[in-house]
């Protein structure tokens, strides 16, 4: 142990010789103790219409800068609250007035965030007050253009999102500020009370929530048509019950998004619950449903989406105040299974796991009680519920069936005969072969089945071809090509692959006659 002591001293020697030899100098590396997600570039403007309950601090704003009772030249006021608490409409809120314009000679909006870069905020300084980017930024030319505008003049400069709190870097700021006449004021807005104390010269104006009458007024102009009161009064229950969620955050109230979503599933729910119209017979209403998605998304009710592979939105995101919401209704049916067999108008059925605990075993023990039971089912979602080893016989009389869920269905062995009658169904996304019946064995799903199918789309995984090696010419009535498919996957059980010169030859005869349409992707 000893001499490894002294190796590892003799390295360090050599670094430190190394440190010398080459200039080295040791420096302090400083961390922000804030850290935040880069935001977008903010604006001075704002349309009075769009401001909701800030009439009283706005008036409290004003009247500190209208304040010639103090000591400094350039007063600093801060303005500190929490994200999403509408510090930035307010500092816009206040900008914009009428009697503040009149107020100030020179009015500058610049958005900080981080970095704290003094010369980018100079450069900005410079291209608000003369609407023309600096031509040089090189410093000297920087400070001396700037002062050139903002000295002798009343001014008002917003510095709007700053979150360093390194006093020395807002010093040197400061002083290229100092030139404007008494009276000039600098409005800062902020997260962090660090940021306030080190910038501040006057106590900083700590901003709080919307009232509840407020935080109401702000839903209706967001969620419903021309911001009214529907008349709907269970709407506007739960319309209450999100505000109640927001904690009078603006923010919150105006985005309403962030939990994820499958947007096929979100579709298929949309077309179920007849929300999906067209004045064009032949459209399909997945179709419409994705340009609803589509214009909704540019709308900014749907955010952060995630492609596929070809580039197509797959997920997305909506507020978690909405699926905790969702969450609190939910908590309120766990009944629901004591009620599925008397729910014979129902459109729509999830029971996938996780959506209610306990559901798969009641799946496995009582799916076959009452899926028949549902002329009107469109869409009917299984998924992941892995006991499931069979779908009931009756399956095929789910006449109005469009979409059939069966993701992680992974102990199901066959589908049951006579799903070619499910004419107008357009997502099965599992199909799986079952071995040949025998006399006493119960009829079981073909490839042939697939035939009247001709709705079918987006993924067809076929699995258990090899229980259809023996008659391959079956495989061509199923009619692959006839389907709008985008993918398609074939798969054989590897355990019971034959080499055999007849068994390849059937294989990729079978092969050859599930061959889908051209536009297969």
């Amino acid at each position: 142990m000893g001499h490894r002591i002294k190796a590892v001293r003799a390295r360090l020697d050599e670094i430190g010789n190394d440190q010398i030899k080459f200039g080295f100098t040791e420096r302090l590396i400083v961390t922000h103790e804030f850290e935040h997600r880069k935001r977008e570039d903010t604006h001075s403007f704002v349309r009075e219409g769009q401001v909701i309950g800030r009439e009283g601090e706005k008036k409290v704003v004003k009247e500190l800068l209208f304040d010639y009772n103090v000591e400094e030249i350039i007063s600093i006021i801060p303005i500190v609250g929490i994200g999403g608490i509408g510090k930035t409409t307010l500092a816009q809120y206040v900008f914009n007035d009428d009697e503040v314009k009149r107020h100030f000679e020179l009015r500058l909006w610049v958005c900080v965030s981080d970095p704290f870069d003094v010369k980018t905020i100079v450069a900005k300084l410079i291209e608000s007050a003369t609407k023309k980017r600096p031509e040089s930024l090189e410093m000297d030319l920087l400070q001396s253009q700037l002062r050139a505008e903002i000295d002798g003049k009343l001014y008002l400069l917003v510095l709007d999102d700053v979150w360093s709190e390194n006093r020395g870097t807002w010093l040197k700021l400061e002083i290229l500020l100092s030139g404007g006449r008494k009276g000039s004021k600098v409005l800062i807005t902020t997260r962090s009370k660090r940021v306030a104390e080190i910038t501040g010269t006057m106590s900083p104006y700590l901003l709080g929530g919307l009232s509840k009458s407020n935080s109401w007024n702000l839903f209706k102009k967001m969620a419903f048509k021309d911001g009214e009161e529907p008349k709907n009064p269970k709407l506007v229950e739960i319309g209450r019950v999100i505000v109640q969620k927001c904690a009078q955050v603006p923010l919150a109230i105006r985005s309403i998004g962030n939990y994820g979503i499958e947007v096929e599933v979100l579709i298929h729910l949309w077309a179920a619950q007849g929300f999906l119209h067209s004045s064009y017979g032949n459209r399909h209403l997945e179709d419409i449903g994705r340009e609803y998605f589509m214009d909704l998304l540019w709308r900014s009710f749907f955010q952060d989406v995630q492609r596929d592979g070809l580039g197509e939105i797959i997920k997305c995101k909506i507020h978690d105040l909405i699926h905790d919401l969702a969450q609190s209704v939910a908590d309120s049916l766990s009944n629901i299974p004591a009620l599925l067999p008397k729910a014979n108008k129902m459109r729509t059925l999830l029971l996938g796991i996780p959506i209610l605990p306990g559901i798969d075993d009641y799946i496995n023990e009582n799916i076959a009680i009452h899926e028949s039971n549902k002329p009107n089912l469109q869409t009917l979602r299984l998924d992941f519920c892995r006991g499931l080893k069979e779908l009931p016989e009756d399956t095929r009389n789910l006449i109005s069936l469009r979409h059939l869920g069966l993701n992680g269905c992974n102990s199901l062995t066959h589908m049951p005969y006579g799903l070619g009658k499910l004419i107008a169904l357009q997502t099965l996304a599992l199909y799986i072969l079952g071995k040949k019946k025998s006399r006493l064995s119960k009829p079981k799903g073909e490839l042939r089945d697939l035939d009247g199918l001709d709705e079918l789309r987006g993924l067809l995984w076929i699995k258990g071809l090899e229980h259809s090696r023996s008659s391959p010419s079956e495989a061509k009535t199923a009619n692959l090509e006839r389907k709008q498919l985008r993918h398609l996957m074939l798969e054989w059980d590897p355990k019971s692959s034959e080499e055999s010169d007849k068994a390849v030859a059937n294989d990729e005869q079978l092969l050859q006659n599930l061959q889908p349409h051209l536009n297969l992707k």
